[in-house]
């Protein structure tokens, strides 16, 4: 046994992951420097899922939902459980396994407390969940076919390897050019307010005060890779910008 393992909390988001996903994470995190002292899965209908969950030692916790519609009752439940956890101290980094844009708060709750943060999610996991996360790894589920592509850390988007800047490596700049590419009809016929209407339309909890940036123009300026070209009023003043892949 090594005593110089860390505490990792981990919780699971039953009705957002898959049995492959979960599989997946728990095959990562065992070959990992943590120690999994807490494993808890929330849900509704777990004995669906037994199998799964057993198969991980993940304690299940069910969710009764009190209407129909309570879709939101596991994420609120698990987000409960995790404030808990912080105010005991007892674990040194979390892992959140999910790729539910809803838990994009909580993640970002547990980064800025000063605990490391894990999130394991699918292709489909949405920019603000992935950026608010110390950690972010791409798995394959039943959706997917990017099996242990690891995205870099929150903390190398801003570095390179040698602790320069290095905003070629960025996870978020090379989605915001994918989304830029998907949506540009010809160069130069996106304007910077458009172009921000498409990345919230995408992911909607995206801000650009999350990484930095006052604004889309000042993110985009600051990651680096697009050319903004100045629109002008007849006065001269600026009134927006055509952004383009550089």
């Amino acid at each position: 046994m090594n005593d110089n393992l860390e505490n990792l909390a981990t919780f699971v988001d039953v009705e957002n992951a898959s049995n492959a996903l979960i599989n997946s994470a728990f095959e990562c995190l065992r070959k990992s420097k943590w120690r999994l002292f807490l494993k808890q899965g929330y849900g509704s209908y777990l004995t669906q899922r037994q199998d799964v969950l057993r198969a991980n030692g993940i304690r299940p916790v069910e969710v009764f939902r009190n209407t129909c519609s309570s879709k939101n009752s596991s994420d609120i439940a698990l987000t409960i459980a995790v404030m808990k956890e912080l105010n005991r101290g007892y674990a040194d980094g979390y892992a959140i396994v999910s790729s539910d844009s809803d838990l994009t708060a909580l993640t970002e709750a547990i980064r800025e407390s000063g605990k490391h943060v894990l999130v394991f999610g699918n292709e489909k996991t949405p920019l603000s969940l992935r950026m608010a996360a110390s950690e972010f790894q791409l798995l394959e589920d039943n959706r997917s076919h990017d099996k242990g592509q690891s995205l870099q850390t929150r903390d190398q988007v801003c570095k390179g390897e040698m602790g320069s800047p290095d905003p070629c490596s960025s996870p978020l700049r090379l989605n915001l050019q994918r989304l830029l590419n998907e949506h540009t009809i010809a160069p130069g016929k996106v304007t910077v307010d458009v172009f921000s209407q498409i990345v919230r339309k995408s992911d909607p909890g995206f801000s650009p005060k999350r990484h930095g940036a006052r604004s889309m123009t000042s993110l985009l300026r600051k990651l680096g890779g697009f050319t903004l070209r100045p629109i002008r009023n007849g006065n001269g003043s600026i009134a927006n910008y055509q952004v383009e892949n550089a």
